[in-house]
């Protein structure tokens, strides 16, 4: 899976993070997941009866469930398939990213293109595990939804790729298969 790089003084990539087959074993992981099934009629039911606020409450819970499953989720690939130990930690320290390894999702700064979902959903067999899909513009549906990359590297760090210049998107796109006119389109922000 290609990544962008950032054009600071950094110029971070997530594939940075991610050892050579020389430099000995790695773990990378895909996820997706969502705590929204079933939202959508449980919102259209609230809205029916006139209750616009629980019909907001609903989404509001559903997000937050998805960043609550997703947190779940890492910390026992973490603890479990990595097997980083004695990872017991307060809530304040989960907060403050005191874990080894990190999380990037599509379409956040880090890792901003959204197509790459289409690979971790064909990869993953997302719609016939979950019923989740994606949109011709590669939304998750039900949007309160995660799709991105699980990196093990005890130094990985978050941070945003930034403005791109042309060159980078043309060569980004030809490492993906695919034209510079499609990337600009899902990558428009940078």
């Amino acid at each position: 899976m290609a990544q962008l790089r950032n054009q600071t003084s950094e110029h971070l990539s997530v594939a940075d993070y991610v050892t050579t087959a020389d430099e000995g074993t790695d773990y990378v992981g895909v996820f997706a997941l969502t705590g929204g099934v079933g939202l959508k009629e449980l919102a259209a039911k609230y809205r029916e009866a006139g209750d616009e606020y629980s019909a907001i409450m609903a989404k509001l819970l559903a997000d937050r469930l998805t960043e609550a499953f997703a947190e779940v989720m890492h910390a026992f690939v973490r603890e479990v398939t990595w097997g980083y130990q004695n990872e017991a930690m307060s809530p304040e320290e989960a907060v403050a990213e005191k874990y080894v390894g990190r999380r990037y999702a599509f379409g956040y700064p880090a890792t901003p293109d959204h197509t790459l979902k289409r690979e971790v959903f064909e990869m993953l067999d997302v719609e016939m595990m979950t019923g989740m899909h994606l949109t011709e513009n590669c939304m998750i549906e039900p949007g309160e939804a995660l799709c991105g990359l699980l990196i093990a590297d005890p130094t990985a760090s978050y941070f945003g790729i930034g403005i791109i210049d042309d060159e980078q998107v043309e060569d980004y796109a030809r490492r993906r298969g695919t034209t510079s006119a499609e990337i600009r389109k899902y990558i428009s922000q940078i």
